[in-house]
């Protein structure tokens, strides 16, 4: 299919499952073997300050689907190279932060613009690395984008968040001016590895922020493509920086030299790390959306065929 043809497809949200979607499942269908092909089993490398970095042992990282398919070798990266990583970020911030809003917003638009590109690229691996239905996939794609054109619109029209106040004499004027923190420490979860991850980035991006971005374990091929989509929006080198690894990588990433931290992730993770932070010698945000369920209550009047969808 042209490019064309497929911005024409169905678009697939949570709120409209139940429209007819045949035509994405024939793409879908058309095109797996061979994006399967391209995208599986390759060996994976940090992004540091716009440059690949290979350094760590490699890991080889399962589909849930079944322990035969390799999504790729994803290096683990030791605490030289997290400071590598947030020095980069350190570097690059000074540029990113005197940048106008709307400058930032260019970016991140183009950068959507490529993520919607290959929207069924990204989806394919989203299904293949969780285990979601097709559905679940591709809708996870689209709120991604959703998600880095509303904090694009709210910047807009927040002026970049400078917003006059009431002046408190007369004669006195007042303005009020949401200025970045600097290096932002992003931890995406495994469940939502698109929505989630684009989601955190893209908020500190946009707020003028650099990022140091690790996502879980298991999910680091929607984060590198996620990634690539952004480099190819022509973000500059060292403004989203990216290390594969495991909870040791995490805790010297939240550790290090970084003035905010954005995770998804267990109680234990997100209450660690606000206690480590609120502890320190000087206040820093935690935005922390921490593990927890979703209940269904069952009364005894229920249909319990309908309570088990």
């Amino acid at each position: 299919m042209t490019p064309s043809e497929i911005a024409a497809l169905p678009r697939v949200t949570y709120t409209n499952l139940g429209d007819d979607f045949s035509p994405v499942h024939a793409h879908i269908d058309a095109t797996l073997h061979d994006t399967e092909q391209r995208l599986l089993g390759r060996q994976h490398t940090h992004l540091i300050g716009g440059k690949p970095v290979a350094e760590g042992p490699p890991t080889a990282v399962r589909s849930p689907i079944h322990d035969a398919i390799i999504l790729g070798e994803f290096p683990i990266a030791a605490p030289g190279q997290v400071a590598s990583a947030i020095a980069a970020a350190r570097a690059a911030a000074p540029d990113w932060r005197a940048r106008t809003f709307p400058s930032r917003i260019g970016f991140l638009r183009a950068g959507a613009r490529a993520l919607a590109a290959k929207k069924y690229e990204i989806a394919i691996a989203c299904l293949i690395e969780v285990g979601k239905s097709r559905l679940e996939a591709v809708g996870e794609v689209e709120e991604a984008i959703d998600l880095i054109e509303y904090y694009c619109t709210e910047m807009e029209r927040h002026n970049g968040f400078a917003m006059a106040r009431p002046a408190a004499i007369s004669g006195e004027t007042s303005t009020l001016t949401l200025r970045p923190y600097g290096v932002f420490a992003v931890i995406s979860p495994f469940n939502f590895p698109v929505a989630l991850t684009l989601g955190m980035t893209a908020a500190a991006l946009i707020a003028g922020n650099t990022v140091v971005l690790k996502p879980g374990e298991a999910s680091g091929l929607t984060a590198s493509l996620l990634v690539s989509c952004l480099a190819e929006g022509g973000l500059p080198d060292g403004v989203l920086n990216l290390i594969f690894g495991n909870r040791q990588t995490g805790q010297a990433l939240t550790a290090g030299d970084v003035d905010g931290i954005a995770i998804t992730g267990s109680h234990a993770a997100g209450m660690d790390i606000h206690r480590r932070i609120a502890g320190g010698s000087y206040a820093r945000p935690v935005l922390a959306e921490m593990g927890g369920k979703n209940p269904a209550f069952v009364t005894h009047s229920a249909n319990l065929e309908d309570a088990a969808l």
